[in-house]
Parts: structure tokens; sequence; C-alpha cells
């Protein structure tokens, strides 16, 4: 069912935050209209998750912040953004 509509009704763009990493699309690898200076961070429109830990003493590492207990992992669509050789 990829790229079918979903069924839902959005609220309008005005009323919504969009993270860096927000490709504008519900769909792997599909990319949808953002505001200008919105998102930039997602060229492949993979998905973005995060694992963390709310205790602040394990999300920091020397002082620093962010540091120690984050994880990111990217799901990338395949070969998108791959040239193939002919």
């Amino acid at each position: 069912d990829h790229g079918k509509p979903l069924p839902v009704t959005l609220p309008d763009t005005l009323a919504l935050t969009f993270g860096a990493f927000y490709s504008g699309s519900p769909f792997l690898g599909g990319a949808g209209v953002l505001p200008p200076g919105e998102g930039g961070f997602n060229q492949n429109s993979g998905f973005f998750y995060m694992w963390h830990s709310h205790n602040e003493v394990e999300i920091t590492a020397g002082n620093l912040f962010p540091g120690s207990m984050l994880t990111m992992l990217i799901v990338e669509p395949p070969n998108k953004g791959v040239v193939i050789p002919q």
C-alpha cells in the first residue's frame, strides 16, 4: 500500500513544529512539502529512531550534554542516493 493516502486530517502547518530530520512524508523514501527553512538533515527521506535515558546523569559524559546513553538509528530507503555503475 506504499504511496496510498493515509486517512488522517492534519492540522494547519502554522500549528505544527517540524524537526530537522522530518522528510514531510509518512513513507520511507518519500519527501513531502515543508515550509521554507524546515528539514534539510534527511536528504534520503529515511526514518530516524532514538533510544535514550531520561536519567540526566546517564546522558551526560564528562560534563558534556548530550553524551553517553544516546543512540540514533537511521533506516534508509534502498538505493536512495546511490549511483549504480552501468
